[in-house]
């Protein structure tokens, strides 16, 4: 009486599993790729400029921005300066500037071109250097702040971080029933820059 036989694994060959990928002779094409673009008008791209001693920074840097077709806003920026003209907030007429070299802390603003985009007209400040505020310091612990009316001369080389937009967007909030809501304005530019347009309010809600 011979001994009962263990049933046997079937051995499976590389050559009996299925093939992978495509079969040959296959009709179906592969998808395309999808490719998504990116507004890159609309997203800020952040650059250094380098302003060399002697120069006037604040003209410098809307010079550069016009030449590029874009608005400019300012992210980091310190260094020595000179004759630093300060402008009266109300009249925005120039009232004095200062002598000596100083120490600038900071100096921020914005440049909006009224040439790129729809700018409407309650951001372009006249003259355009009221758009920057600056902070210096001498020694003594004297301080000065305030609204740039024109000059700012480079001591040494200034390495200013800023931001670069081409396309800025522009949104209008208001206050409604305790709530913040955002106003759609339909804006149309005419040849000479004036803004006209109409507002609605949509329903964005900040909790």
């Amino acid at each position: 009486m011979g001994l009962p036989q263990e049933p046997r694994e079937e051995l499976i060959t590389s050559s009996s599993q299925r093939p992978r990928g495509r079969t040959f002779g296959s009709k179906n094409k592969p998808k395309p790729s999808v490719v998504i673009k990116e507004n890159t008008e609309t997203v800020m791209e952040t650059i250094l400029i380098e302003i060399p001693s002697g120069e006037k920074i604040v003209e410098a840097l809307i010079n550069w921005a016009r030449n590029h077709q874009s608005s400019i806003t300012l992210l980091e920026c310190s260094g020595f300066v000179t004759d630093v003209t300060f402008i009266d907030s109300v009249s925005r007429a120039p009232t004095f500037s200062t002598e000596g070299m100083f120490y600038m802390i900071s100096l921020s603003g914005t440049y909006l071109n009224a040439y790129c985009g729809n700018v409407p007209s309650r951001f372009i400040t006249n003259p355009v250097f009221s758009s920057f505020s600056i902070c210096l310091s001498q020694g003594g612990g004297r301080m000065l702040s305030g609204i740039v009316g024109g000059t700012i001369k480079a001591v040494d080389g200034i390495l200013i971080t800023a931001g670069l937009l081409k396309k800025p967007q522009f949104h209008r909030l208001t206050t409604m029933y305790g709530r913040i809501i955002e106003i759609e304005e339909s804006v149309e530019s005419e040849s000479n820059n004036n803004v006209i347009g109409s507002t609605s309010l949509a329903p964005l809600i900040i909790d």
